[in-house]
Parts: structure tokens; C-alpha cells; sequence
């Protein structure tokens, strides 16, 4: 003989009664499918989530670290040059008439960077930007440097020059020597 049990609910919790064969019947005839079944979080998984997260933060504090570049002036970074040793800074100045240095065959360039005061030397390994020299005005322009400030001097990674709205070349003007 057939045992018969009644099961209100069986394990995917629907409705079912006992047939004659002692097999569940479902009462709720529902098109509908089931919920997935939750996947189980391996070690191995969890893991390498954690790598990729700690991957996604570094690199995210190293670009706020390299994009936070003091900007300084030449009286500032003259004061503070113990605290700055190795740090990234920006600093504006004018470069001192006639202290351009360069050597087009192994693209560096030297020069003194001034704000009439006081000034410290500064040197760039790269190709100087083509509007680097003198102003209308016979004066060297105003340049913003960026780079690492070591041992009293500044080790430019970027030069941004700045001219007015009349700037000329100095072949133009008749200037000799435009890189003393």
C-alpha cells in the first residue's frame, strides 16, 4: 500500500498535494519561472574582486597625488625649499636675461628662473616649446614651470610659456644671439 502524506509546500515553496503515486502534485500551474538559485562567492573570486578593487583605488589616489601640484611663487618656493625637497611644484617666473643654456643635440635646456628679486636655476630634459625666447620687448617671458624641486634647483617635466598678444620671434626682430 501506497503510504499517502500530505506536503503543504514542497522545497521550491509551492502548493502540492500527494497523487496516487505518492508523488507531489503542483497546485499553482504558474508560467512564471523560478528565481534563479544564488551563486556561491568562491575564495578564488572573492579574491581576485579584491585585487581588481584595490587596482581601481590606487591608481585613483595616484592621479589625485600627481594632479595636486603646488603652485607657488618664486618667494614661496625659495622659502619653503626644505619642506618641498622631492615634491612635485608649479612656480611662474620670468627666465633671467641671457641664462638660456641649450644643447639641441641632446634636448636639454638650463636657465634662471626670477621674479627680479631672487631666482634659482631650473633645468628640462625635452624639446623646449617653439615660442621659448625674447618678447617684443627684448625681455625673456614669462614661463610656468612644473617638475620636482631638489637641492636648490628645479627639475622641469613641463614648461608652459606665456607671450602677449604682440609676440614676435626674434629673427623678426632683428635680435642677435637668441640663445646665448
Amino acid at each position: 500500500m501506497v503510504r499517502r502524506t500530505w506536503t503543504p509546500i514542497d522545497k521550491h515553496k509551492r502548493i502540492c498535494r500527494p497523487s496516487s503515486a505518492g508523488e507531489h502534485v503542483d497546485l499553482m500551474q504558474s508560467s512564471a519561472p523560478l528565481a534563479p538559485a544564488r551563486r556561491k562567492i568562491t575564495p578564488t573570486l572573492a579574491i581576485a574582486i579584491a585585487c581588481i578593487v584595490l587596482a581601481v583605488a590606487y591608481l585613483a589616489y595616484s592621479a589625485a597625488q600627481s594632479a595636486a601640484v603646488y603652485y607657488l611663487t618664486i618667494d614661496e618656493l625659495v622659502g619653503q625649499s626644505d619642506d618641498l625637497a622631492g615634491r612635485a611644484v608649479r612656480v611662474q617666473g620670468r627666465i633671467a636675461d641671457g641664462s638660456i643654456r641649450q644643447d639641441d643635440t641632446r634636448l636639454w635646456i638650463k636657465f634662471e628662473l626670477t621674479d627680479g628679486v631672487q631666482g634659482f636655476p631650473v633645468s628640462y630634459q625635452g624639446t623646449p616649446p617653439d615660442l621659448l625666447g625674447y618678447s617684443d620687448e627684448q625681455k625673456y617671458q614669462e614661463v610656468v614651470v612644473e617638475g620636482r624641486w631638489q637641492d636648490g634647483r628645479l627639475e622641469a617635466s613641463n614648461l608652459l610659456v606665456q607671450h602677449g598678444p604682440e609676440f614676435k620671434a626674434v629673427d623678426e626682430l632683428g635680435a642677435a644671439g637668441a640663445n646665448p
